[in-house]
């Protein structure tokens, strides 16, 4: 019987942690360069997650990142990608397909405006002006646009993010925020391990 491909989910709560916190907790990770970066940040909340963001891609995939001509990060030995959205920090890991991942917290829905631009006519009578469905259904085609590393370059209602047959796709509600997990491969099993 064949092994399960592993993907695993870092996730970090930055709600209760100063920048101080950080930077004793991770200081094997985080160096004076990155510190005086994260400055650049008006936000506290924002030079957070640029912190976070940068222990985790040094502690779990190394300095041997470059970047696709969309600014996707690569590394030649491991799929990753990064998300965040306010006190919530996750990195997405796979040593066998191209990964995406997306993590938003639930607030009310966005206007009729922004609905009609986002979504096809599936998954807007899937939705159904539910707030949780709007969520899942953004954060799996943010996981599918941050998988294939083009960004928003095409017309986002093409993405099919209830049935695709290129992408597996994961989502899991964690408190107030939804997760999804794009990888490009929908044919094998695959094993997610989620670490909070």
């Amino acid at each position: 019987m064949e092994k399960k491909k592993l993907i695993k989910i870092y996730i970090i709560n930055i709600e209760n942690k100063s920048i101080d916190d950080i930077l004793i907790e991770y200081n094997d990770f985080i160096d004076k360069e990155d510190i005086e970066k994260s400055k650049e940040y008006k936000l506290e909340i924002n030079q957070k997650q640029f912190l976070i963001s940068t222990m985790l891609k040094k502690k779990y995939v190394g300095k041997e990142i470059y970047f696709n001509e969309y600014k996707k990060p690569l590394c030649d030995n491991i799929h990753f990608n990064i998300s965040h959205s306010l006190n919530r920090v996750v990195i997405a890991l796979s040593k066998d397909y191209n990964i995406g991942v997306d993590i938003e917290c639930m607030k009310p829905i966005v206007n009729e405006k922004t609905i009609n631009y986002i979504f096809n006519e599936e998954e807007k009578k899937y939705m159904d002006n539910e707030n949780q469905k709007f969520y899942y259904l953004w954060t799996r085609k943010e996981a599918i646009l941050k998988c294939n590393g083009t960004g928003l370059i095409n017309d986002i209602k093409n993405i099919n993010c209830i049935n695709d047959d290129k992408y597996r796709l994961f989502s899991y509600y964690l408190d107030n925020y939804v997760m999804s997990i794009a990888i490009e491969n929908n044919q094998e099993d695959v094993e997610v391990m989620i670490d909070e």
